[in-house]
């Protein structure tokens, strides 16, 4: 082996299937760089040692022998796992994707839709070969003219937005740094968030987990909510109090969730929320 060349480790310890499409993407790129994959670390760990850059995860026990390491590219979009001392010490470049914006997006509004619109009442008719019209019509709603409120302005947030006023919607938001930002009508910092979330017919919380936004939508932040709101949740579960959730669809300050992601995760087979 060439110790000149550029030498780049391929991991997707999520989707071990897909290293070798990341791979053929990275040759074409750069096509003389050394390719290693996780597999090639376990017989020659030695190997951790050379490598420059990484495209994809790498166990956070492995960066003190990283030596060379100078750039880290994530293939997702959450970056919660970097927020350890072993990783946080290293002097290595760390950046992720912006790419999920538009699928998780457009995923989030497409359940939406289906609570507001009753498609999944449809669903089931169709499976069960019936044909109830005024189930089916009764408590639809629009969401143009409704009040949406995006907590977490990040890639994903902004699309939401600009999917939120595309479709008629007032759009406010909440986000660390209060700032402009296109299709949002007024931002939000965090202290003002239930004031944020009163106004809210709608609200998508997209936001990543860290230790100051575990449970962040709580008992306090649903009470807040208007009775009758709509609640979507694309970014981490941990940033959403379970408990307080299935509270709020109880009685009835969220009339219909969409959830993405759920705290814990996978969620146990008798849990409330499969219920609800």
């Amino acid at each position: 082996m060439n110790s000149q060349k550029l030498t780049i480790l391929v991991n997707n310890v999520k989707a071990t299937d897909y290293v070798q499409h990341l791979i053929q993407q990275v040759r074409a790129i750069a096509p003389h760089a050394y390719i290693v994959t996780n597999e090639d670390l376990k017989t020659d760990p030695w190997l951790i040692g050379r490598i420059e850059i990484v495209f994809g995860s790498l166990d956070r026990n492995l960066f003190p022998q990283a030596h060379h390491l100078k750039w880290l590219q994530a293939t997702g979009a959450g970056m919660e796992w970097a927020q350890h001392p072993q990783i946080m010490s290293h002097p290595v470049i760390l950046t992720n994707v912006h790419i999920h914006a538009v699928q998780i997006s457009e995923h989030l509004f497409g359940m939406l839709l289906m609570l507001t619109r009753r498609l999944h009442s449809a669903y089931r008719q169709q499976l069960e070969r019936v044909w109830q019209r005024d189930t089916l019509l009764s408590d639809l709603e629009i969401i143009a003219g409704k009040t949406l409120c995006v907590v977490g302005l990040g890639s994903i947030g902004r699309r939401c937005a600009m999917l939120g006023k595309a479709h008629e919607m007032r759009v406010i938001g909440v986000r660390n740094h209060p700032q402009a930002t296109p299709y949002v009508e007024r931002v939000y910092g965090p202290g003002k968030i239930r004031e944020a979330l009163s106004q809210a017919d709608v609200v998508i919380v997209v936001l990543p987990s860290t230790p100051h936004t575990h449970n962040l939508i709580g008992h306090r932040e649903f009470t807040a909510m208007p009775k009758g709101v709509f609640f979507l949740n694309g970014g981490r579960g941990q940033t959403v109090h379970t408990d307080a959730l299935v509270e709020a669809l109880g009685n009835g300050t969220v009339k219909g969730a969409g959830l993405d992601v759920v705290d814990p995760e996978p969620l146990p087979s008798n849990h409330p929320l499969w219920k609800m």
